[in-house]
């Protein structure tokens, strides 16, 4: 068994099988496997499981009945969320303008590290911006007055989730206006 480095499968490095022929004939044997030391096995398919076939050729041209080995490529390593956002607009504090009751927050392009190449990512609350596309993640939400805890998780194609969350704190610092309806007539009896 190897872990999954991506999608694409893993570099699987192995020791190629010992052979042996007629003692004092032949010194040396070649054994070569297919396919070989060093090469990427598959996670998807064909893989996971991939079957090494060996064969032994002696000095003199005589190969060996083939001999088969097996490698299993798994993912067993959750995804891994780059919480490093870009927030647009940058900087805090967040303030209501005077005609909003929302404030508008961007967060993102953000990255997921896993051998699934495009795992489920979510934000609640946001919206996903389909604009970009995975591996990168963009999502957007109108954040109300008061704190709100954003939580981003990422599940991979094995169910494996990882999850991060940041508060977003918004707060309405313009006073109220007050605005006269104009002079009032009133008549006395």
């Amino acid at each position: 068994l190897v872990e999954a480095e991506s999608s694409a499968g893993t570099q699987v490095i192995y020791d190629p099988p010992m052979a042996n022929d007629v003692w004092g004939v032949d010194d040396s044997v070649d054994v070569s496997c297919t396919p070989a030391s060093g090469s990427t096995f598959p996670l998807a398919a064909p893989g996971p499981l991939t079957t090494v076939t060996c064969i032994a050729t002696d000095e003199s041209g005589n190969p060996s009945a083939p001999e088969t080995f097996s490698v299993t490529v798994q993912d067993t390593t959750p995804p891994v969320i780059d919480d490093d956002f870009d927030f647009e607009p940058p900087t805090t504090p967040y303030n209501l303008s005077a005609d909003s009751s929302t404030f508008l927050l961007t967060w993102g392009p953000f990255g997921v590290i896993d051998a699934d190449s495009a795992p489920l990512v979510e934000c609640t609350p946001g919206t996903r911006d389909d604009n970009v596309q995975p591996p990168l993640y963009k999502f957007f939400h109108d954040f109300p007055v008061g704190t709100t805890t954003v939580i981003c998780t990422a599940t991979d194609d094995n169910g494996l989730i990882a999850s991060i969350s940041f508060p977003v704190a918004v707060f309405d610092d313009i006073p109220p206006v007050i605005t006269l309806n104009g002079d009032s007539t009133i008549t006395l009896d």
